[in-house]
């Protein structure tokens, strides 16, 4: 531990007087820097000590209720509707699984989502076939002397920095 004490801020009278009030000054501020330390430190660790309490009440719950709920649908098959979700109607595990699937109660069913995904995966690959197609022509033709020199070299920049 490093002090660094400022001599000019004592000065008294009577130079007796200097030595126990430099001494108290020093024992003042070890004292309060080792408090603040000590007490920064403990706050810190008993912080952190009650977030994994409350974080471990915490999950253990919600496993519990969330186990609790899993096991009931299982047991009973049946589950809230979707479009009645505050009614309370049920329905059969089977019936929303079908509906999640088909999109009776979903703006997107994942038939859908596979179309729109599908689509433009075809998309991209067109675009990548047709450059490859497009530069393996500009070389054949630049190989065959049918393009002028630089010719080949401008189409092809010119096509990567589409």
């Amino acid at each position: 531990m490093k002090f660094t004490i400022d001599i000019k801020d004592f000065w008294l009278d009577q130079e007796d007087d200097l030595k126990p009030a430099l001494k108290k000054y020093i024992v003042d501020t070890t004292v309060k820097t080792i408090y603040e330390k000590l007490n920064t430190k403990v706050t810190r660790e008993l912080e952190t000590a009650i977030e994994a309490g409350i974080k471990s009440c915490i999950d253990e719950l919600v496993d519990e209720r969330m186990g609790d709920f899993v096991s009931k649908v299982i047991t009973n098959r049946e589950v809230k509707s979707n479009a009645y979700l505050n009614s309370g109607e049920m329905i059969t595990l089977e019936e929303h699984i079908t509906n999640q699937i088909v999109g009776r109660n979903t703006p997107h069913s994942i038939e859908e989502a596979i179309k729109i995904v599908g689509n433009k995966f075809g998309e991209k690959i067109k675009e990548r076939y047709d450059s490859i197609f497009a530069s393996k022509i500009i070389s054949q033709l630049e190989n065959s002397g049918l393009l002028k020199d630089g010719v080949a070299k401008i189409l092809l920049n010119g096509e990567n920095g589409k």
